[in-house]
């Protein structure tokens, strides 16, 4: 009767390590799936036009300024406009350029002058695909973004008190 007991224990310890073998084998494939998610923001952003930027603008009273002009020694940048908060307090912009790699320089020049900040930064945040990059950081009176996808822009640079307000407009674009 004995070694029927301990036949029966070494059997179930093994269906116990087997059991937990499978728990922490499922854990990796949630963590994984979790990360993957995460890192490729839930599938491809889609690039936004101009007439998609400008209607959420003018749908939450922004006052939209073009200011394409102010860029016509650049030539890298189709369309350009600047969009002013409700209030008077802050604005965001967006960029059309001319192909994807304008729009990639485009970033990385404006990711170099936002990060430049790190060392004052409470926080910052990057993330990048093959068609879209983003960059964020809050700093302790500040907050700054630049976001890419494909050939467009979004950039903005507030007050700290305003952050919430970009990231929610930023969100409803899209971006």
């Amino acid at each position: 009767m004995a070694s029927h007991s301990a036949e029966q224990q070494n059997s179930n310890n093994y269906e116990r390590k087997e059991r937990c073998i499978c728990d922490f084998r499922g854990y990796l494939a949630a963590v994984f799936l979790l990360i993957w998610s995460v890192c490729t923001g839930c599938g491809a952003k889609e690039a936004k036009t101009m007439d998609d930027f400008t209607a959420l603008a003018k749908e939450q009273g922004y006052t939209i300024s073009d200011c394409t002009e102010q860029f016509a020694d650049y030539g890298h940048i189709d369309q350009a406009v600047l969009a002013q908060s409700p209030d008077g307090k802050y604005q965001v912009e967006f960029y059309d350029l001319d192909s994807e790699e304008s729009a990639c320089v485009f970033y990385q020049e404006n990711y170099e002058i936002l990060s430049e900040r790190e060392e004052d930064a409470v926080s910052h945040v990057s993330s990048g695909t093959d068609s879209a990059q983003n960059y964020e950081i809050t700093a302790k009176a500040g907050f700054g973004c630049v976001t890419r996808v494909g050939e467009t822009c979004f950039y903005a640079v507030v007050d700290k008190e305003y952050a919430d307000e970009v990231k929610s407009f930023k969100k409803e674009l899209g971006y």
